[in-house]
């Protein structure tokens, strides 16, 4: 299923993060949006007369401009536009569905928590694929063996040959590139699809649990010892984020339990700004999904999974 912020991008209304006017020949964000409600499961289609309505008054002439952010909240509360497409970018093959037994390779070694990774930025799925890979498709056990700095060296040794009077350099740099090529193969980049009914209860480490409604009451409610909710009911007041929550109200000698008594509680994981997103306070995010079982496979390494595999996955999360 399509994110909103997909369908923004791919009707033209959002560019590089930022809302734009479309260009005439985007498609209709109108239409990508009925499209998108008429595929809904049937809970949904039940009053999907009520929703093209709402669609309808959200969007009166399919601008940005003109649109009734109030009928937009309202058809954000309602509309599963939630579903979220996510990239993992790992040495190893991911058969069926993913093991929770194989986390601990994450960015910063699990730092946001005990779960499989996943990058909403394709790019940055993609280096850390890079990252974590050999050569020979295996984990890197010594960083200096990652593809990452083998391609980095081959790339600087063009750019030299590209300044160079080396009557070599051109075919040294079209063998140089084919090698880069040819690394570039090792480890495996999924794009996969993280369960709707995930997302609302994925903790936000960067964003205040008082706007975390949800979150917050199931943290809350979870506190049976009445001084220590009243300090938390008093800190999130103040403006605590989900990093503090995670870290001080959240029971566990390790990160593992942590994470495993968060998952008890109904938090399904976590969501943080991505690297290049922190300085900027917004961007895209990472997500530490604490149980990646029911995380469902879309494509390999840019191919969509073959029908077999995906009856496979079926039969994995029945089994």
């Amino acid at each position: 299923m399509a994110t909103l912020a997909e369908m923004l991008r791919q009707t033209g209304y959002a560019k590089d993060g930022q809302l734009q006017a479309p260009a005439p020949t985007q498609p209709n964000l109108s239409t990508m949006s009925a499209d998108h409600i008429r595929q809904l499961p049937q809970k949904f289609n039940e009053n999907q007369a009520e929703q093209m309505a709402l669609l309808a008054r959200a969007f009166p002439d399919d601008t940005l401009k003109n649109a009734d952010t109030k009928a937009m909240a309202e058809m954000a509360m309602q509309t599963p536009f939630n579903a979220l497409t996510a990239f993992h970018g790992t040495p190893h093959k991911i058969l069926g569905k993913f093991d929770i037994s194989k986390a601990g390779t994450g960015e910063g070694a699990q730092a946001y928590g005990h779960g499989m990774y996943f990058a909403e930025s394709k790019d940055l799925a993609d280096v850390y694929r890079k990252k974590l890979t050999n050569e020979a498709g295996n984990p890197v056990k010594n960083p200096n063996d990652s593809i990452q700095l083998q391609m980095g060296r081959l790339e600087d040794q063009i750019k030299q040959l590209k300044q160079s009077d080396d009557p070599n350099a051109g075919s040294m740099i079209k063998a140089y590139q084919s090698r880069i090529d040819e690394i570039n193969k090792a480890g495996n980049l999924y794009k996969v699809d993280i369960p709707d009914e995930y997302i609302p209860k994925m903790l936000n480490y960067d964003m205040p649990i008082k706007n975390q409604p949800e979150l917050y009451e199931l943290v809350r409610s979870n506190i049976k010892d009445p001084d220590i909710r009243k300090t938390f009911e008093h800190n999130a007041e103040k403006g605590i984020t989900g990093a503090n929550v995670y870290q001080n109200y959240i029971g566990g000698k390790t990160d593992a339990d942590r994470s495993a008594n968060a998952l008890k509680i109904g938090i399904k994981g976590i969501r943080y700004l991505d690297e290049g997103s922190r300085s900027a306070g917004k961007g895209t995010s990472n997500f530490v999904v604490f149980d990646p079982s029911n995380v469902k496979i879309l494509e390999e390494n840019s191919k969509p999974i073959a029908r077999k595999e995906l009856i496979q996955q079926q039969i994995d999360k029945i089994e």
